[in-house]
């Protein structure tokens, strides 16, 4: 199951926006925004994704971030 951290989320979010020229939302709002829409996207707000070194983070479950080519 795919699953991203909201800061990593939030920092893709960022890059496409820098790259489309477009201001970015703060992450409070972009995540805020995400969660009360998730239904919607398919995908699950959830504090218990893996962070790594055995730590549990803030994130998203149903999505994940590609790595850009």
């Amino acid at each position: 199951e795919a699953e991203i951290s909201s800061r990593r989320l939030y920092s893709i979010y960022t890059d496409w926006c820098h790259d489309n020229m477009a201001p970015p939302l703060s992450s409070r709002s972009f995540i805020g925004a995400l969660i009360t829409d998730a239904h919607r996207y398919g995908i699950t707000y959830t504090n218990r994704i893996n962070g790594g070194n055995g730590r549990l983070v803030r994130g998203f479950r149903g999505i994940r971030g590609l790595s850009r080519a």
